[in-house]
């Protein structure tokens, strides 16, 4: 007699390997982009494409930085949209949520003002290795790019956001963004 297994469907293993990265993918993105409702949107879409592509992926083990390089893209064509949309819209007074906002969150807004000082691809690379807790191999794949263009970006973002912090002008309200560049 022989016992059959019952075989996952598309979408429960996609589930599985999907829940197991949801929370690392929507604070990268949401660290990237600065709100809320548009990181969810982001990793939203990502999910979907992920998941029409799904079939497409022979090893699974690489499910989660092809997430993060389906996020990585959008991503960056939404710096793109956001930044023509500053060109046109900056006298609006809803282009910076964040003042609007009398809650703001002290760490996000520095972090944020700090990170302006990166170039995309440093910005992506430190966020996916500091917060997202990434090897460098993993970035890698993830960005689509050499090891060694990885490690570049990390050890040149470190440095830009370390001589930012060196400067005595430059205050901030905690030590967590010490500790990323030492």
């Amino acid at each position: 007699m022989h016992i059959h297994q019952p075989i996952q469907s598309k979408q429960q293993v996609f589930m599985d390997l999907y829940k197991s990265a949801h929370e690392r993918l929507y604070r990268f993105v949401q660290t990237l982009v600065w709100d809320k409702e548009e990181a969810k949107d982001i990793v939203n879409e990502t999910a979907l494409i992920a998941f029409e592509k799904f079939e497409d992926i022979k090893d699974k083990d690489f499910f989660v930085a092809y997430l993060f390089s389906i996020a990585s893209n959008l991503c960056k064509k939404h710096y793109k949209i956001k930044k023509i949309k500053a060109v046109f819209e900056w006298t609006k007074a809803d282009n910076n949520k964040a003042w609007q906002n009398a809650e703001v969150n002290v760490n996000t807004f520095e972090l944020n003002k700090l990170l302006e000082y990166l170039s995309f691809e440093q910005r992506r690379a430190l966020l996916l290795f500091e917060l997202s807790g990434f090897s460098y191999d993993e970035i890698s794949k993830i960005e689509k790019c050499s090891l060694s263009a990885v490690k570049s970006r990390i050890f040149s973002a470190k440095k830009v956001l370390k001589k930012i912090l060196d400067k005595e002008d430059f205050q901030l309200q905690n030590n967590l963004f010490k500790s990323i560049v030492a």
